[in-house]
């Protein structure tokens, strides 16, 4: 008996999905696809989201899971222009890239949890649990997502 697809999966690059359980994307969080902005929860494996620079990526996994933990709630505009476009909720640990347009190219990823001002960007505890969307990538991919870039698909 001959499976021709046994040697080509076993080759295949493993999919990347988030296993940290304070990352991810609040279900409504739209991403950017080449058919315009699309809510997380809508966004099916086979999908094409737009990641930073190198244009389209396909989405390989998406997972759901129930988060009841304290979030950070970042407002309009606190990080430049659209940035976000509106309010937005996210797992601390979720990374985020910063581009600092200064003219110096001086660019950084760190977590949500690390711009919390308690101003603009504050600790937000939920009052039900919130769907988070984890996206699979074949790699770690900065991707856009309510005016902000974001990096999904791996551990740090």
């Amino acid at each position: 008996m001959h499976i021709p697809f046994v040697g080509t999966a076993l080759r295949r690059r493993p999919i990347l999905v988030d296993s940290a359980p304070d990352t991810g994307l609040v279900g409504t969080t739209c991403l950017y696809t080449e058919n315009g902005p699309i809510p997380a929860m809508l966004i099916a494996p086979g999908d094409q989201v737009i990641r930073r620079g190198r244009g389209p990526v396909q989405v390989l996994d998406v997972r759901f899971e129930s988060y009841a933990e304290r979030m950070v709630r970042i407002a309009p505009g606190t990080l430049g222009r659209a940035r976000p476009e509106d309010f937005m909720l996210l797992p601390p640990g979720q990374r985020i890239h910063l581009r600092f347009v200064s003219g110096v190219a001086r660019d950084a990823v760190c977590e949500v949890r690390d711009l919390i001002d308690n101003d603009r960007v504050t600790w937000h505890l939920p009052e039900a649990p919130v769907q988070l969307v984890k996206l699979g990538f074949g790699t770690r991919e900065i991707i856009h997502a309510g005016g902000l870039e974001l990096e999904i698909g791996g551990a740090a």
